[in-house]
């Protein structure tokens, strides 16, 4: 299972990051699910949910 940020950023600055320098990479559903069944994973879910303004995270769910 995994928990990610929504979204097309890849880079070192967040809005509002309360640790800054660190490194985010953010991931859109089907990039999401493409990239665990190429890792090998099946039964590969991935569903949005909603956090805040209108922001969201993925939730991710695979099979080894």
């Amino acid at each position: 299972m995994l928990t990610l940020i929504r979204g097309s950023y890849e880079g070192r600055s967040l809005p509002e990051d309360d640790f800054p320098g660190r490194f985010f990479a953010c991931w859109m559903e089907d990039e999401l699910a493409e990239a665990l069944q190429e890792a090998g994973f099946g039964e590969v879910a991935v569903e949005v949910r909603p956090w805040r303004q209108g922001e969201s995270d993925l939730l991710a769910r695979a099979r080894a």
